[in-house]
C-alpha cells in the first residue's frame, strides 16, 4: 500500500500538466510577439535607411547647382532631370540590370538653386513595384528658401540675404534631411 501512495505522488496530475501547458503556450506566446516587433522595427529601421539613402543622392545633386540668379521660370522636365530615377529595375535603359548593382545615373541639369527656390517646394511621388531597390516610394518634397531656420518667417540675423538658401528635403510630410548652401566666390 505503501507503493501505490508513493507513486500517485510521484507523477503529474493533471491540473499541473494542464498549468505547466499553460505557462509554456504564454512563454511561447510572449517569444512570439517579441519576435515579431523586432522584425517590424528591423523592417522600420530598412526603410529609413533606403529613405535617408535617397535624400542623401537627391541633396548631393542639389549642392551641386551652380547658386545662379532667377534666371526665369524652372520646366517640369528640369525638375524632372533633377529628382527622376533613371535605372530602377523595371525602367532601366539597359535591360533588366542585376537587382544588387541598381544604381541613379544623373547627366546633370540645367537649372540654378535660385531658379528652384521659385518653385519651391517641388513635390513628387516615386511610384516602384519592389522595396528592396534603391529608392523608397512616398512622396518627397525639396524646400528650397531663404528661411535658414524653417520657422516661415525672414526676420532671424542672416535669414533673406541673396546668398544663403535653405535646402530641405522631406519623405511624406517628414523632414529627412536639411543643409543651408551659401553662393561660391566664383558663382
Amino acid at each position: 500500500m505503501k507503493d501505490a501512495m508513493n507513486g500517485a505522488r510521484a507523477g503529474f496530475s493533471s491540473v499541473e500538466a494542464v498549468l505547466v501547458m499553460a505557462v509554456l503556450a504564454m512563454a511561447t506566446l510572449s517569444m512570439s510577439h517579441t519576435m515579431l516587433g523586432s522584425r517590424q522595427s528591423m523592417q522600420h529601421l530598412r526603410e529609413d535607411s533606403l529613405i535617408r539613402d535617397q535624400a542623401h543622392t537627391l541633396l548631393s545633386r542639389l549642392q551641386s547647382i551652380p547658386f545662379g540668379s532667377n534666371a526665369g521660370p524652372v520646366s517640369a522636365l528640369q525638375v524632372a532631370s533633377l529628382v527622376s530615377l533613371e535605372n530602377d529595375f523595371m525602367g532601366s535603359p539597359i535591360g533588366q540590370p542585376d537587382p544588387s548593382n541598381i544604381q541613379q545615373i544623373y547627366s546633370g541639369v540645367s537649372v540654378s538653386l535660385r531658379d528652384l527656390e521659385g518653385v519651391s517646394p517641388i513635390t513628387w511621388e516615386y511610384a516602384i513595384n519592389g522595396d528592396d531597390y534603391f529608392v523608397r516610394g512616398g512622396t518627397w518634397s525639396i524646400i528650397i528658401d531663404r528661411d535658414l531656420n524653417g520657422d516661415g518667417d525672414l526676420l532671424d540675423p542672416f535669414e533673406g540675404q541673396d546668398d544663403l538658401l535653405r535646402i530641405e528635403l522631406r519623405h511624406d510630410g517628414r523632414s529627412i534631411l536639411r543643409s543651408i548652401r551659401s553662393r561660391n566666390p566664383n558663382e
